[in-house]
C-alpha cells in the first residue's frame, strides 16, 4: 500500500471513529434495581434480652420465644439519591393459627428526617406474606434509606427484607 492510500485508508477511519464516537440524544439511563437481603443476618430484637426467644436462619429470623418480639431491620437503601420506589418485607406464620404483624418503615435519615408509616395485616396458619410501602402514599419519594421496625407474635419469621430504587447507570 502506498502513502497516499495508507493516509487516506486512515483519515477515513480516524472519521468514522469520530462519527461513531458522536451522541445523537444523551440521556441518563435508570435501571430498577430490588436489592434483597435475607433478614437472618440483616435484623435483630430491639431489646438485647429478647435475642434469646429468637432463632436466626440463613434464609430469615423466627420468633422461637412465648412472646411478641420487636425486630427492627436496617437497609443499605439507595446510595445514588435518586430515591426509593417501595419498601418490602416478607414473612411466614409457621403456626397453625393466625397471626398478626404489624412493622413500621422508616424512610429517611438523621440528618433530613424520617417519615414513618406503620401497617398491619394477618398472616394465615403456614402463611407467606408481605407489607410494602410506596411513595408517595407511605413517604415521599425522596427518600434514600429505609428502616422496618416489626412485631413479630410467636412462630413468625420475617424471611426478607427489600427496598426498590432507580440506580443511574449510564449517559
Amino acid at each position: 500500500m502506498n502513502g497516499n492510500a495508507r493516509n487516506n485508508l486512515l483519515t477515513s477511519i480516524a472519521g468514522l471513529v469520530v462519527l461513531l464516537g458522536m451522541s445523537v440524544d444523551a440521556t441518563a439511563l435508570d435501571r430498577l434495581r430490588t436489592p434483597m437481603q435475607n433478614a437472618g443476618g440483616l435484623c435483630g430484637a430491639v431489646n438485647p434480652a429478647d435475642e434469646a426467644g429468637l432463632r436466626r436462619y440463613a434464609t430469615g429470623i423466627r420468633n422461637t420465644g412465648a412472646t411478641n418480639v420487636q425486630i427492627a431491620c436496617s437497609l443499605a437503601g439507595d446510595d445514588y439519591g435518586l430515591g426509593m420506589t417501595q419498601i418490602f418485607v416478607y414473612f411466614k406464620n409457621n403456626a397453625p393459627r393466625n397471626h398478626d404483624v404489624t412493622c413500621t418503615a422508616a424512610a429517611g435519615t438523621q440528618f433530613y428526617g424520617f417519615t414513618y408509616s406503620t401497617k398491619t395485616m394477618t398472616l394465615g396458619p403456614g402463611g407467606y406474606n408481605f407489607l410494602s410501602w410506596v411513595p408517595p402514599t407511605d413517604f415521599p419519594a425522596n427518600k434514600r434509606v429505609a428502616n422496618v421496625t416489626c412485631t413479630l407474635e410467636p412462630s413468625v419469621t420475617i424471611h426478607e427484607v427489600a427496598e426498590r430504587h432507580n440506580e443511574n447507570v449510564g449517559e
